[in-house]
């Protein structure tokens, strides 16, 4: 998509799925890890009517919020692409990626609760892999015919497709819960799902503010070529994605059922897969970035420098391993959002300050000091409240 889209027609795609994914995290309402809690706990119990309630009254929750968010990215997206990012190009990009908001939203409440049941594979599947495929094959298709507008599409296709398939395998999962009464407080969903919004929110901010940024003050190429590099760079991590997809079930069971030993080894063996699954391609991205950032052509060549240091941050944030999970599933929501919102005021201010000055390195440079900050204090929570030293020190 790099490739042919180029650096410019790249930054005007990914400024657009920047401002569709902080709707995105508005649609979510903070819901998707509440539900993977409360799916786990009470399916383990075999209380099927709750499970049955929390997916009956997430859904519901999550298709007004997302039905709503939709409706103020579409209002505000003459004023987003004239008066804020100052990029007319934007525009329509912007409007059809906007009707992606509600499919991505189910894509995400579903994948948790797929999680809930530990089916790992299909949660992994929906959540991380099945939209970047289908929109690179529909982008073959249509990107050489349509360009920027074709990835638009393919983007709505794929997020589309992948819902529905959501839907239909959360389905043939919990046979159990058909015929039984849908019985959950909503309060308790809500309760527990709000101060998670604003660990998403801030997040969002610590991930892809960058994007966000550049667009006010940069131009659409640095915007392209800061997009490449972070999204390479977050393959190093990616692992940590798939252990998330593993771990935070466990996390819950064992909580629940006060396994303090065994949820302490569970952690330290999280933390040993993600960083010795980050190394390989950590010291590749040290060793030839030029080279990497070349994949996606002569003029991305330049962001080799960016890539170091987002390659940097992100194995910090391999190397931390599922650490702020591990405070949500135990019950410490607030102690992460917290963190996490301190965090992401500082990133901010960083972003402010060095992006007008330095552009796509500056935009690394506070992503990488969000990164490591928030994680290294994620670190310390976990010690001084769970009493688990992940690293056996």
């Amino acid at each position: 998509m790099a490739r042919l889209l180029g650096a410019e027609g790249a930054g005007v795609y990914f400024l657009a799925l920047s401002v569709i994914t902080v709707a995105v995290v508005f649609g979510r309402l903070g819901l998707d890890k509440t539900v993977l809690r409360l799916i786990s706990a009470n399916s383990g119990e075999n209380n099927w009517s709750a499970v049955n309630g929390v997916q009956r009254k997430a859904t519901i929750i999550i298709f007004i919020s997302s039905a709503g968010a939709t409706i103020v990215v579409l209002l505000l997206t003459p004023w987003l692409t004239k008066d804020v990012f100052q990029k007319p190009e934007l525009l329509r990009p912007l409007q059809w990626m906007a009707l992606a908001i509600i499919p991505t939203t189910f894509n995400f409440i579903y994948a948790h609760m797929l999680k809930g049941r530990k089916l790992i594979f299909a949660a992994t599947w929906i959540e991380n892999v099945s939209i970047a495929v289908l929109s690179v094959i529909f982008f073959y298709f249509l990107g050489s015919s349509y360009s920027i507008i074709g990835a638009a599409w393919s983007y709505l296709i794929a997020v589309t497709l992948t819902a529905i398939t959501a839907i239909i395998v959360w389905r043939k999962a919990v046979p159990q819960i058909r015929g039984t009464q849908a019985v959950f407080d909503t309060k308790t969903i809500l309760a527990g799902s709000l101060p998670l919004f604003w660990v998403a929110l801030t997040t969002w901010i610590l991930s892809r503010f960058g994007d966000f940024a550049l667009g006010i003050w940069s131009t659409a190429a640095e915007v392209g070529i800061f997009a490449v590099a972070s999204r390479t760079a977050l393959f190093i991590s990616f692992s940590l994605l798939a252990v998330n997809s593993i771990a935070g079930a466990q996390f819950a069971a064992l909580h629940y059922q006060n396994d303090h030993e065994r949820l302490t080894k569970s952690a330290r063996h999280a933390i040993r897969i993600t960083t010795l699954a980050a190394l390989p391609l950590f010291l590749l991205c040290i060793i030839a970035p030029d080279w990497i950032m070349s994949i996606f052509g002569e003029e991305f060549v330049i962001g080799s420098t960016v890539l170091v240091v987002l390659a940097i941050a992100q194995f910090i944030n391999a190397a931390t391993g599922p650490v702020e999970l591990l405070l949500m599933m135990s019950g410490q929501e607030r102690l992460v959002q917290t963190n996490v919102m301190a965090v992401g005021a500082l990133n901010v201010m960083l972003y402010i300050w060095l992006v007008p000055n330095y552009g796509a390195m500056g935009a690394a440079i506070a992503f990488a000091i969000g990164i490591a900050i928030k994680n290294l204090i994620s670190v310390w929570l976990v010690q001084r409240h769970l009493g688990i030293k992940l690293y056996g020190f």
